[in-house]
């Protein structure tokens, strides 16, 4: 019996998008959900080798695609992160700064009666105070431009299989892997989907829970067909 393990291969065709509420992915990842960045686990890969992202959605199975337009928009939510605290810390230095230098010139202003000093210290005064009227005003606007950094709410896949012609889904090969150290291990129990269809078979490998994870998607897409 030949079956189809179902790898990567480029280009991907028929790609769509697909809402990641609306998926369950089947592999073991870590979900960053304030960068929205989905990576594999190295630890159920053997190095060097690319495993692709499976997902299971309401018109079937998913691969993933980890680049395009779902990378574009999380880099660019990132990099609105980083330069509104990069921008941040500045303009709260500059507040400082303006602080200061506005307590200086006070202290120029009740300890002085000369006329240029203390119109010296009335122009830091004004400086300081611009300062940090400047950096509040900046600080709003800089919470305002990291407020419209939205992480993507969709993710470019191909479809993969069709639950309309899957006739049975059993699980093979599972093992328990350490996603952890050796001094804090962290066992996940991983294994292989053997799919039946019309008129092929496939594997989808290194599923996540594969036993828990099919009763799950079962009950969450109504799939009778696999009762």
């Amino acid at each position: 019996m030949n079956i189809n393990i179902i790898l990567y291969r480029p280009p991907m065709t028929t790609m769509t998008e697909v809402r990641l509420s609306d998926i369950v992915i089947l592999n073991p990842v870590y979900f960053d959900t304030k960068l929205g960045i989905i990576t594999l686990l190295p630890q159920v890969t053997q190095p060097g080798t690319y495993r692709p992202i499976y997902a299971a959605g309401i018109e079937g199975i998913y691969r993933l695609r980890r680049s395009g337009k779902y990378l574009k928009e999380a880099g660019s939510a990132f990099g609105r992160i980083v330069l509104s605290i990069i921008g941040g810390f500045i303009l709260f230095f500059l507040i400082i700064a303006g602080a200061s230098l506005m307590y200086s010139a006070t202290s120029a202003l009740t300890g002085n009666t000369f006329i240029l000093s203390t119109i010296s210290a009335l122009i830091e005064l004004f400086i300081g105070l611009g300062i940090i009227i400047g950096g509040i005003f900046g600080i709003i606007k800089i919470i305002k431009f990291a407020r419209k950094a939205r992480m993507p709410k969709t993710v470019e896949a191909e479809l993969v299989i069709p639950w309309k012609t899957v006739k049975r889904i059993s699980v093979t090969d599972e093992k328990q892997v350490n996603v952890g150290t050796l001094v804090n291990p962290i066992y996940k129990t991983i294994g292989n989907w053997h799919v039946l269809t019309d008129g092929s078979d496939y594997l989808i490998p290194e599923v996540d829970d594969p036993f828990n994870k099919l009763d799950y998607i079962k009950a969450k897409f109504n799939l009778t067909i696999l009762d």
